[in-house]
């Protein structure tokens, strides 16, 4: 699936209704993410999948990172592969992020983006200064 079609399905911008609140204690390996810089510019997809300080073997073990917009989640992510943030893993992109890693992926299974799309962060839930945090098995 082109990354053009992933956008597509999981952006979630100005979606009003209330689903709720994010159950995080799952047994899912959930890497959250802010896109609250970079998204509408860049899809959620691309928003998402692009460069965080974490370390190789612990984004390894992540099964989805889910993308928030205000603390909404917006898209839903099944990483396949994690890479160092350069210039020749992620040509798209107009800077290399030394010491930073992307993903590559897919949007996460339909009964697992129910779990998560378009619902809301718990009000205690916060953000590391880098604009993530693990949840479920990996917090």
């Amino acid at each position: 699936m082109t990354d053009a079609k992933v956008a597509a399905r999981t952006d979630l911008e100005g979606r009003d209704e209330d689903v709720g609140v994010i159950d995080l204690n799952s047994s899912d390996a959930l890497l959250v993410v802010s896109v609250n810089q970079t998204f509408p510019r860049s899809s959620a997809y691309d928003a998402a999948r692009y460069a965080w300080r974490l370390a190789p073997a612990r984004a390894a073990k992540v099964e989805y990172v889910l993308a928030t917009k205000n603390r909404r989640v917006i898209g839903v992510f099944e990483p396949t592969e994690w890479k160092r943030a350069t210039h020749d893993n992620f040509p798209d992109y107009d800077r290399p992020m030394p010491g930073r890693l992307g993903f590559t992926g897919r949007p996460a299974a339909s009964d697992v983006t129910a779990r998560y799309l378009g619902r809301d962060l718990p009000a205690d839930f916060k953000f590391s200064g880098n604009g993530y945090r693990y949840a479920g098995s990996l917090a």
